[in-house]
């Protein structure tokens, strides 16, 4: 209710100035995360217009006031930008190291082209025009990267071992089972659907402990599932991972909530069309925050079937193999 008052506040101000169209409805995430700066982003000259501060304070970057020359200044890691209205003289000798950014104000507050507030301080900016989102990575960390793929990964076969959860009788009795297992695991597959686990197979009638080791080792399950999708890079990159490794934000891996370690996972963004395989090595995403999410993406997989940050969230179909 706030935000509709304050946009409908927005309008009639923004109106009354010539050359500014109002964008309607754009979100803005910052590192993955949305955030709202207190006046909706509008349209001068064909470039998206935000409010400074809040932008800024959301990139955690510093901004001061130079009181002697009544100037904006910003600043973040070794980079930093100097906002210029139409009233200021060339301030570049005062702050030679600054770079210049056009600016004005409104009711007192400053606005500055969002794409070159944010790239001068050396973010990375991404706009996805389906969702009117403008997706901002505060490192270049965040930036998308070449794919990587594991030579485990290039090397998987499907192929190699029998799938119990599509087995025939006949293919099942290859494995080591007897005809009564078989049967058993055929008609529990038509009354409880698929199985998600080898620890299932202690239900089945028959299943001794030795057989059901000889299952796993010969066998593998594959089940569907679908549900969203996420990505993650960053801040994470370099980090140990819940198994012990090192995140490498370029590799084809991902992080699930309950699935083993190593258990290798095709994705397919249902939007592209386009698949990739990852394999588990983390945990995530936080069931907590986001009961809906299935799956975190490491960034180079999520690119590479199309979940840019700037879509944020997408559907996804699991193929899930247990071996």
């Amino acid at each position: 209710m706030r935000r509709t008052v304050v946009f409908a506040i927005a309008l009639v101000i923004l109106l009354a100035f010539s050359g500014i169209v109002v964008a309607g409805e754009i979100g803005i995430t910052v590192n993955d995360e949305e955030v709202w700066l207190g006046f909706p982003p509008f349209i001068q000259d064909g470039q998206a217009v935000i409010p400074v501060r809040p932008l800024l304070e959301a990139l955690n970057a510093t901004i001061i006031w130079d009181v002697n020359n009544e100037v904006a200044l910003a600043a973040k890691d070794d980079r930093k930008i100097i906002f210029v209205t139409e009233e200021d003289d060339d301030l570049q000798d005062v702050h030679e190291s600054a770079v210049e950014v056009p600016a004005f104000k409104i009711q007192n507050r400053l606005f500055a082209p969002l794409r070159s507030t944010v790239e001068q301080l050396g973010c990375f900016v991404e706009w996805n025009d389906r969702t009117r989102t403008i997706a901002i990575s505060s490192s270049d960390e965040n930036l998308p990267v070449a794919i990587s793929n594991h030579v485990d990964l290039l090397d998987y076969r499907q192929d190699e071992k029998i799938d119990v959860n599509t087995a025939t009788f006949w293919e099942l009795l290859l494995l080591g089972l007897d005809e009564q297992a078989s049967r058993e695991i055929i008609q529990y597959r038509e009354n409880h659907g698929l199985f998600k686990s080898f620890s299932e197979f202690k239900r089945i009638n028959g299943m001794e402990e030795e057989m059901r080791r000889q299952l796993e080792q010969k066998a593998r399950l594959v089940y569907y599932v679908e549900g969203k999708a996420t990505s993650y890079g960053g801040v994470f990159h370099g980090r140990r991972t819940a198994n012990g490794e090192i995140y490498d934000k370029s590799a084809s891996t991902a992080a699930h909530p309950s699935l083993p370690f190593n258990t290798m996972v095709e994705v397919t963004f249902l939007e592209t069309g386009k698949s990739t395989w990852v394999r588990i090595n983390d945990r995530g995403p936080c069931q907590v925050r986001h009961p809906d999410r299935i799956i975190d993406l490491s960034r180079s997989s999520a690119y590479e079937i199309g979940l840019t940050r700037s879509i944020g969230v997408g559907q996804v179909q699991l193929k899930i193999v247990i071996e």
